[in-house]
């Protein structure tokens, strides 16, 4: 998504609405630029944890590995999309039509391997990504998709990419 204000812009913006223009600042711009950028991160997580539509975003069509991450366990593995903060649901194509995938329980995560359907019925987060000692290359975050099935199908997930700080760039 891109930001079409610069920083200078929402906080002269901001300042013009709090009645403040030409007083001395109480805060340094940069601070106030900080907790904009915060403030915008936490809306856009409770708004699409609330399920307001426009957030979220799908990602590139792949195909469903065919094995299991190991050879006792009866689920597929993918990996969650580059720059999601959250995940909000997941769909795999069959026949033509993308099926949703319910959010799965850890607790039940056995219950789902036994399901009868010859493709995922359900999602689950497994690992979460996490920042690396090298920036460039950080751990990416895994699904589970239950049951296990081997037709390769065609998925995609939905989520919130991370938000893009605002800064006195234009």
């Amino acid at each position: 998504m891109a930001n079409t204000k610069s920083g200078t812009e929402i906080i002269a913006r901001a300042m013009q609405k709090a009645g403040v223009e030409g007083l001395e600042d109480r805060h340094p711009a940069a601070t106030l630029l900080l907790w904009f950028n915060d403030w915008q991160r936490e809306l856009r997580i409770k708004l699409a944890n609330l399920g307001i539509q426009g957030l979220t975003v799908p990602s590139t069509q792949a195909n469903l590995p065919t094995t299991a991450p190991t050879a006792s366990e009866k689920f597929l593995e993918v990996d969650l999309p580059d720059n999601a903060v959250g995940i909000y649901g997941a769909d795999v194509l069959e026949d033509s039509e993308w099926k949703p995938l319910l959010p799965g329980s850890f607790a039940m995560r056995r219950d789902y391997q036994q399901s009868g359907a010859n493709r995922p019925t359900h999602w689950l987060t497994e690992t979460l990504p996490l920042e690396a000692a090298a920036p460039s290359a950080p751990a990416v975050g895994k699904l589970m998709l239950f049951p296990l099935s081997t037709r390769g199908l065609p998925y995609r997930i939905w989520h919130l990419k991370a938000w893009a700080n605002i800064t006195d760039a234009a």
